[in-house]
């Protein structure tokens, strides 16, 4: 890790990809033509590069929470050393079982 210090402040760098946040958000509400739908999205932020990814989520069980990880972030960029998230218990199953 880099490391440099001024009077003012202190700057840290890490390495890319070295850790992501993941997160569940919504539901979102959106008006369409056909009517009103709410849809939830699964967000990966890389914390060093602040590189973000959004996918939606169809289905908020662990499988397909564990498949649009996969997909949204391991079949693009290198793995990550640590996966930060909250306590939400459909992320901890997918975590546990699949990294």
């Amino acid at each position: 890790m880099f490391e440099t210090q001024s009077r003012h402040f202190s700057l840290q760098c890490g390495v890319p990809w070295e850790k992501v946040e993941v997160d569940l958000i919504g539901p979102w509400p959106m008006s369409t033509p056909h009517g009103d739908v709410e849809f939830f999205t699964l967000t990966c932020i890389d914390t060093n590069t602040n590189l973000v990814e959004i996918t939606r989520i169809f289905d908020k069980s662990s499988n397909h929470i564990a498949a649009s990880f996969e997909h949204t972030w391991f079949s693009w960029y290198p793995w990550s050393m640590q996966v930060i998230h909250d306590n939400e218990e459909r992320l901890l199953v997918l975590l546990s079982n699949n990294c």
